[in-house]
């Protein structure tokens, strides 16, 4: 922040009062302006802004002191003697002399000439957003990736494009063109420009090309949530759409709503709708490389480390397990294997898929990644010393030569024996970084903050307490699932938790300090219906919630995970964490009862379940040597048989995946 002087400076400049106010929301648009045109990276700007509206407090009196000397937002959250709350929570006066303050702000009055230069910037930026490419800087919208901000811009776009050809158009004929439109971006490629303005070129002397972020995906999905929209609301209804950038929200009078809504629809009547869109039922939170990720998970959540749940934990013990075992593959009888499987596996085929597994069968990488290491064009022209010296024995081992030696011991049960289970012992690797956030997370104070995490990226309490600020009437959570869109809906989301009757006497409750009561005790509830498991045989921590009519006792599968995946057995873990299809399946049945479900969504959940035992299949989750683990996943499969046994919806998915494991184990 070495010019953070001069930025203030100038934002004395551009404010009418000369003195900037850094909870005054017009004077944060200018500042985020300023650190724009300063080339601030837009995580850098949300971060600055973010953190500019967190103030910590000793306790209330202090609270009551600093607001009397400065000027405070209700929203604005703060620390008070370590509990996070807001300002208008603390002292309900702020919030009146807010409203005082801003009474003539308000939508309604906004001048046609305002409103039609709002509509226009909010149209620019969806605009800007819809069509970037590949690399493009990001410059407006929420906290997503460029894909997900891009996907948002969809439903915006498109509802306003559809309304202008409404008539002498239908709605599903303009619906159409608008969907080609889309379609014809989201395959378009451009060639990447380099920084004297010309293309790009590869190492055959072609262009470069960059796709479009916008993807065939995020199209109909986008469009199936207009569809929602459309069928539940009514596009005939809707007066403005718009996007949650600053001219947005002032567009439809949503300023400071404080939601996760990705976009708002304000209709004839007056209502402002926040909608908070989502591909599809399941949503990832974080979902790439293990270290970037878990620090932010630690950020966004205030839980402390151990070093046991940290990156280098886990590269350190993993290089231990491999350095202290490679040496055993020298032992002759050892060796004795390792060759007659090389000379296997140079036969092609099945002979191949025996010794280095069927995912690398067509392209025989193993065998031409022994090659290469050997300095040689053919397989054929490398012994089994060679590979030995070039490979097993080299000094320095990469990635490559660790994948080899650790897969001649993955499906070789004597080999494994041999070399101290170096394949199961490095696989474990997963499990016990799971093992170890599993145990962070039984101290009750990282549990209690994890759970909130999970309340706040699942939208339970912005769905039952999204509009006690006033700014919006009602929060919606779409997902865009075939045919025509899904929402969460608050009635199923009380009854899912055995909540209603608490949050019927909370919405019906007028005194200001009974609500907050009971908002606090419907918050504990969720809480204490939440409980953290362990997924069995798989790295993964799941949270499933207990049934407020059983059987069953707890949810089947977990509404939420969080997980670690290494996919391959050398690569870096990444972290996964996320709201799951089957959590999105029972917030939209108000029930964690499957055999309840309609056909279809039973037939949803099966084909996920079913798609995620293919995925653990393809990066080699699955130790063939592990019986306790293999059974896991058999009874599994057998389950979810079970489960479709009365469905008139079947799963080919299902029946994929047990062939697929039959061939993984060897069994055909």
């Amino acid at each position: 922040m070495n010019n953070w002087n001069k930025i203030l400076n100038e934002l004395s400049y551009r404010v009418s009062t000369g003195i900037p106010d850094l909870t005054n929301e017009q004077h944060l648009m200018k500042l985020w302006d300023i650190l724009k045109e300063h080339k601030w990276p837009i995580d850098a700007r949300v971060e600055l802004l973010k953190n500019l509206n967190e103030l910590d407090f000793k306790d209330k009196a202090a609270l009551q002191k600093y607001a009397s000397k400065h000027k405070i937002q209700p929203d604005t959250k703060v620390t008070i003697g370590g509990q996070e709350t807001t300002a208008g929570e603390e002292l309900p006066d702020l919030k009146k002399k807010k409203d005082d303050e801003q009474g003539e702000e308000q939508t309604d009055t906004l001048s046609d000439e305002k409103r039609k230069e709002l509509t226009q910037k909010d149209i620019e930026l969806v605009e800007t957003q819809l069509f970037l490419f590949e690399g493009d800087p990001q410059d407006a919208g929420g906290l997503g990736t460029p894909q997900s901000r891009t996907g948002e811009c969809v439903t915006t776009y498109a509802g306003r494009r559809i309304k202008e050809l409404m008539p002498p158009k239908t709605y599903e004929e303009a619906r159409e063109i608008v969907k080609k439109e889309l379609l014809e971006q989201a395959n378009k490629k451009i060639p990447k420009l380099g920084d004297d303005g010309k293309p790009v070129l590869d190492k055959k002397g072609k262009p470069v090309m960059k796709k479009s972020l916008l993807t065939k995906e995020w199209v109909n999905s986008g469009l199936q949530c207009l569809d929602w929209i459309e069928e539940n609301i009514g596009l005939d209804e809707v007066e403005d759409f718009a996007w949650d950038t600053p001219e947005g929200n002032e567009l439809v009078g949503a300023k400071g709503h404080g939601t996760s809504a990705d976009m708002f629809v304000k209709t004839k009547d007056g209502k402002v709708i926040g909608i908070s869109l989502k591909k599809d039922f399941k949503v990832f939170v974080y979902n790439g490389g293990y270290d970037k990720n878990i620090k932010q998970f630690a950020k966004d959540t205030g839980i402390d480390l151990p070093e046991n749940t940290q990156k280098e934990w886990y590269d350190k013990n993993k290089d231990k397990i491999f350095g202290d075992r490679v040496g055993k593959f020298n032992d002759p009888e050892v060796k004795k294997k390792v060759c007659a499987n090389f000379e296997r596996a140079k036969k092609g085929g099945d002979d191949y898929s025996a010794v280095f597994g069927s995912r690398t069968k067509e392209n025989q990488k193993r065998l031409t990644t022994i090659a290469k290491l050997s300095g040689k064009k053919n397989i054929k022209d490398v012994s089994c010393d060679d590979m030995y010296k070039n490979v097993i024995n080299r000094k320095s081992h990469n990635t490559d030569s660790k994948t080899i030696v650790t897969s001649f011991a993955q499906y070789d049960k004597d080999i494994e024996k041999g070399t101290d289970n170096l394949y199961s012992n490095m696989r474990s690797m997963d499990v016990k970084l799971r093992d170890n956030l599993f145990d962070m997370l039984q101290e009750p104070e990282n549990a209690k903050k994890f759970k909130e995490k999970v309340s706040k990226e699942t939208h339970i309490d912005d769905i039952l307490f999204g509009t006690e600020e006033g700014k919006i009437d009602r929060l919606e959570v779409i997902y865009g699932e075939p045919p025509k869109g899904e929402s969460m809906k608050k009635n199923a989301l009380t009854q899912m938790f055995g909540i209603s009757d608490d949050y019927k006497a909370y919405e019906n409750e007028k005194d200001p300090d009974k609500k907050k009561a009971l908002k606090k005790k419907i918050q504990e509830k969720i809480n204490e219906n939440m409980v953290i498991t362990k997924d069995r045989g798989k790295p993964v921590i799941g949270v499933k919630i207990k049934n407020p009519t059983p059987p069953p006792e707890q949810s089947v599968s977990p509404l939420f995970t969080l997980g670690v995946r290494a996919k391959g057995i050398i690569a870096s873990p990444a972290l996964e964490m996320g709201q799951s299809l089957f959590g999105g399946l029972a917030f939209k049945n108000g029930n964690v009862d499957i055999n309840t479900w309609p056909d279809t969504d039973k037939k949803k959940y099966i084909d996920g379940e079913a798609g995620s035992i293919l995925d653990d299949i393809d990066s080699e989750q699955i130790d063939v040597n592990d019986k306790k683990q293999v059974a896991v996943y058999q009874n599994e499969l057998k389950r979810l048989e079970a489960l479709q046994r009365d469905s008139k919806s079947k799963s080919t998915k299902l029946q994929t995946a047990i062939e697929r494991l039959k061939q993984y184990l060897g069994e055909v």
